[in-house]
């Protein structure tokens, strides 16, 4: 956009042939830095994976009181085809050969204070299968409560299949 271009909100239309092939509103504001960022990792535990998120101010302090809304996904594909693993006394084969799994969730938490939050995804046990390629991503909106700013934060974390040949 030109830089001579008033602040103010606008509408978008694209025409192809005569038709409306997409039409927008468009708000065009100044900018404003953000005020905080957020953190967010993951650990897996012996029972469950979860999701770690630090949101801080950028001067350090932890955020004083804010929303989290997130929604994840779990992906894994079997990317192993003639594979065999070492079980107890003998070799054992994957048999299954492009399958996948796919879950996901959401949840949604008002007014947190904690400077670590940790919420439980899913059960470490889904990614048990050997020979899998899992990615998890997730989305999360981070909602400072005293400054009103929000932020939309998105993480692919990849986690290495256990192959053996």
């Amino acid at each position: 956009m030109p830089s001579t271009l008033p602040l103010g909100e606008y509408f978008i239309e694209y025409r192809l042939d005569d038709r409306v092939a997409y039409s927008h509103n468009v708000k065009v504001e100044e900018y404003q830095k953000p005020t905080f960022f957020v953190d967010m990792s993951h650990e897996i535990g012996d029972e469950n994976v979860s999701l770690v998120m630090q949101p801080s101010y950028f001067f350090g302090s932890p955020l004083q009181k804010y929303d989290v809304q997130v929604t994840w996904s779990l992906v894994g594909k079997d990317i192993c085809r003639y594979c065999r693993w070492w079980n107890e006394n003998d070799y054992y084969f994957n048999h299954v050969f492009n399958d996948s799994l796919s879950t996901g969730g959401t949840f949604t938490l008002y007014n947190q204070t904690s400077e670590r939050l940790v919420k439980s995804l899913y059960p470490a046990s889904l990614q048990a299968q050997k020979g899998y390629q899992y990615t998890l991503k997730v989305d999360a909106i981070v909602k400072d409560r005293l400054s009103d700013e929000t932020q939309f934060i998105t993480k692919h974390i990849d986690f290495k299949p256990e192959v053996m040949v």
